[in-house]
C-alpha cells in the first residue's frame, strides 16, 4: 500500500479522473494524501529589444490565477473528503512538471496520480511532447495516469 500519494489537480475533467483514481485505490486511513494545484508563472519571456509589455502585471495575473485555482482545489478537496479522505492541499506557482517533480522529492511521495486527456491529435502530442512522458523521466516514484472520462 502506498503511504504518500500526490494527486495533481487543476479542475479539468482529466484531473478529476485523477481524483477518482485516488478514491478507487481506497488508501488506508494512515496514508498521507496530497492534492496539488499548480499555476503557471505568467511572466512572459523578454524577447529581443522589445522587452515585456508595460501593461502586463504578473502579480495581478498570479493573484487572479490563485483565486481561480483556490476554487478548483476546494472542489477537489470536497470530492476527496466526501470519499472519506483527508488530503493536504498545496498551491504552487511555476512550471507544472518542475513543481510536481520538486513536490514529489520534497514530500517523499510514493505514488503520483495525474490525469491525461486524449483530445490532442497524435501529431500534436509528438511535436509538443508529453507532460506525462516528461514526468516519467523526472520523478522517482510510481506514476498512475488516469485517462479522461469517456465522452457520451
Amino acid at each position: 500500500m502506498y503511504r504518500k500519494i500526490l494527486v495533481a489537480y487543476n479542475g479539468t475533467p482529466e484531473s478529476a479522473s485523477a481524483l477518482h483514481e485516488c478514491i478507487r485505490l481506497n488508501p488506508d486511513a494512515s496514508a498521507e494524501i496530497h492534492l496539488l494545484g499548480v499555476i503557471n508563472d505568467p511572466t512572459p519571456p523578454i524577447v529581443g529589444d522589445f522587452g515585456t509589455p508595460a501593461s502586463f502585471n504578473p502579480d495581478e495575473q498570479i493573484a487572479a490565477d490563485k483565486k481561480k485555482m483556490d476554487r478548483e482545489l476546494s472542489l477537489g478537496l470536497k470530492i476527496l473528503q466526501e470519499a472519506g479522505l483527508a488530503p493536504i492541499v498545496h498551491l504552487e506557482v511555476g512550471e507544472p512538471v518542475a513543481v510536481i517533480e520538486e513536490t514529489v522529492r520534497k514530500l517523499g511521495i510514493e505514488l503520483l496520480i495525474v490525469g491525461h486527456g486524449r483530445h490532442h491529435s497524435w501529431a500534436a502530442r509528438w511535436w509538443r511532447g508529453s507532460t506525462d512522458a516528461t514526468l516519467i523521466e523526472r520523478i522517482s516514484c510510481t506514476l498512475l495516469i488516469a485517462p479522461e472520462p469517456h465522452r457520451r
